[in-house]
Order: structure tokens, then sequence, then C-alpha cells
């Protein structure tokens, strides 16, 4: 049975702007913005909320804090910040913070968000394609997580802030911080680390079969999915494992899906995320680009998700669950 519960907090956020999901998945800006709704979307349920969010590392105060609430994809835990919070890096204590880096403007973190929720972390938008800003103290963060966008890692010339932001991600995994990067964040942590990024080399739509190598069945993150599982793939680019790296996953088409470099610095191909609610809401946002990729593809998405989705959605928690449970 679907249901759905809906629980709302009145909050007065005092950040300058803030980041809408409706129950879709679709994401939004306002000027003034003082809440934001987020749904789970899952086969099982739907739960839906207001919560007050942190932008660009500005805390955001709400003068009556919301009750703590339970877990929702899309979504940054419901909990307003009475004031400035301490840092959590790694290694320090305090209330857990992680930083989220967005690449582009419609962005979701899905399974991702829904894994944050449960491990009651705070969370930092950071919107670098837009303003350039990126984290200047990462020992306030106990997480950084990159995501994805339609640029290349190599793409300098039209966002000037990549290097910077790879730099970021490897300066935050040598001092032994949870690092998370998916699609191109998996693409410029291989670049931050010296690999070498292949653009246009390897086009994958849709769900695709992840198989963990041995090494990844004895990952900490990865052996969640067991022999593997169907996760979503939107790319043309691909990267070689940068020296050093740990091979944790492929697929029949694409040899390099995941890789670890360090204690805990994570990379990805694929958008272990993207639960079938944030698919949709893709489908409907870039519903022409989709169909250029894959002619067909929208007409038969429903049968695709009924036969796919569930397995996918259950293995992209479980691999965001892994990884929160790093932090």
């Amino acid at each position: 049975m679907f249901m759905r519960i809906e629980r709302v907090a009145k909050v007065d956020v005092s950040a300058p702007e803030g980041i809408t999901l409706d129950a879709a998945g679709t994401r939004s800006t306002s000027s003034k913005v003082s809440a934001s709704r987020i749904s789970m979307g899952a086969s099982w349920g739907s739960f839906v909320w207001r919560f007050p969010i942190s932008r660009g590392g500005q805390e955001c105060k709400a003068k009556n804090p919301p009750l703590a609430l339970g877990p929702g994809a899309c979504s940054i835990p419901c909990r307003a910040l009475a004031g400035p919070l301490p840092g959590s890096g790694p290694g320090g204590k305090g209330v857990m913070r992680v930083a989220i880096v967005e690449n582009t403007e419609v962005t979701h973190l899905g399974q991702v968000g829904v894994a944050l929720a449960e491990a009651g972390a705070l969370i930092d938008i950071w919107r670098p394609w837009d303003d350039g800003r990126l984290p200047g103290d990462m020992g306030r963060y106990a997480g950084l997580v990159v995501l994805g966008g339609e640029q290349s890692a190599l793409d300098d010339h039209s966002h000037p802030y990549l290097a910077r932001l790879a730099a970021l991600m490897r300066g935050y995994g040598d001092d032994g911080g949870p690092v998370l990067g998916i699609c191109l964040g998996g693409q410029l942590l291989a670049r931050a680390y010296g690999a070498q990024n292949h653009l246009g080399a390897a086009r994958e739509f849709g769900w695709h079969h992840v198989t963990p190598t041995d090494a990844g069945r004895a990952d900490p993150v990865l052996r969640a999915i067991g022999e593997g599982s169907p996760i979503f793939e939107w790319h043309s680019d691909t990267f070689d494992l940068p020296e050093g790296a740990v091979h944790l996953a492929a697929t029949g088409a694409v040899a390099n899906q995941c890789f670890r470099i360090g204690r805990a610095a994570y990379g990805t191909q694929f958008h272990f995320e993207a639960n079938r609610a944030v698919v949709e809401a893709w489908n409907r946002d870039f519903a022409e680009a989709v169909e250029a990729r894959q002619p067909g593809w929208l007409a038969a998405f429903e049968r695709t998700a009924a036969v796919q989705g569930p397995a996918a959605d259950a293995a992209g928690l479980a691999i965001a669950r892994a990884w929160a449970g790093l932090l």
C-alpha cells in the first residue's frame, strides 16, 4: 500500500537563498524560501516535510526548531540550527556536518539524502557552478560529497572552479576524510589523483548491471550490494584508475565504475543515488535530452522501472548507508 505522511515544521531561515524540492524531487531556487519540501518516493511509501538548510556554509537559524523527523530522498536533515556549531572533521568532535558540492542547477541527493538524514548529519550545500565558492575549512566537516553535472571533469575553460574542487577532494581524502564523488564527482576524484579522463569514450544510459570485483565484494562500502545489482547510469566519459586505487566495480561496457583511494575516498561512475523518483524527475526535466540519448526510453519507462527499479533503489540505499557509516 502506498502511504503519504506529511509533517511540517514552521521555521524562519536566515540564509540568503533557499532551495526547494517538490514531491517529485524537482529542485528550484528562490531568493526568499524559508523552508524546503522533499519526498522519498520509494515503493513502500513517501515521507514529505519541510526543513531549514545551510547554503554555502552560511548557518540557517530557526526561532522554533522543528522536530527531528525520519529519512527522505533528496533531503537534508530535519533539524534547525540554533547557532554556530562545532566542527566535526576527521577525528573531530561535535555535530556531524557534511559538505555537499553541486555541479549543476538541477541536482538531487536521492538515496544519499536518505542515508545522511538517517545518520542525523547536517549538510552545507555549495554551488560553485553558480558563484565559484567552495568550502574553505574542511576541518569542520565529517564528509565531502561531490555530485554530477553536464560538464566534463576537464572543462576548466567553462567551469574554472574544477581544478580547485579536484584539489579540495584530494586534500580531504589525503587527510583521511570520507569523500564521495558521483559521476562527474568520480571523474574529478580520478583527476585529482593524477588519472586521465577520456571524453566521449564510454556512453551508458539507463539501468545497467554493476558487478563488484573481488576487492569490491570485500570493501566496506561496495560489499553492501553483494554480487551486484542494476544501477542507473548516465554518462559519456570515463577515467583511468589512479595509481594506488582499488578497483571496486565494473559493468559489461565500462570497466572503471567505482574505486577507492586511501582510507575512504570513493569515486563512482554510476548514479547509485538515483532512485526511481529521481529518474522520473530527470525524465520530466530533460525529456528531450533523454529521448535523444535513448529513443523510446520515455514510452518504455514505466515497464522498465517496474523491473529494474526496486533492486536499483535497494542497492543505491545500501551503498549510501555504508558510506554514511564511515562518517
